[in-house]
């Protein structure tokens, strides 16, 4: 039942942020959503945005590739990425800044704008790489 709360809050958090970003600008809010393998990144894509844009699954990581996501009738991009290993730590960083730079050297709406790092609250703890 918590779950339930706590997605109906974060629900209305992005209706407010919506009414904002659709106020202030024509362009999209571009959002990189980054996290360990297993989280639940693209799950959580699904579930704020009420529909299902990205590929989930048990077992194996299903994300490949850094994949963007377009939400029709808002101004979000979604940048779903392969979650972290922290023993592939350094390729990890080198995909995700890579992805960076080459969205700055497009115009200002292409850049991320903002980096949502997802942690399983049942870990208890972030590990010094995180």
């Amino acid at each position: 039942m918590k779950f339930k709360f706590e997605e109906e809050k974060l629900g209305k958090e992005y209706q407010k942020a919506r009414q904002l970003i659709g106020k202030s600008s024509k362009s999209k809010c571009n959002l990189l959503i980054t996290g360990r393998t297993g989280v639940g990144k693209s799950t959580l894509i699904n579930a704020i945005f009420k529909d299902k844009f990205a590929k989930t699954g048990v077992g194996e990581p299903v994300t490949q590739d850094i994949k963007p996501y377009e939400i029709p009738a808002n101004n979000f991009r979604i940048y779903d990425i392969p979650g972290l290993e922290i023993k592939d730590i350094k390729k990890f960083k080198q995909k995700v800044f890579q992805k960076i730079k080459e969205q700055r050297k497009r115009k200002l709406e292409e850049h991320i704008h903002c980096i949502w790092y997802c942690i399983n609250e049942g870990t208890g703890r972030l590990e010094a790489e995180e």
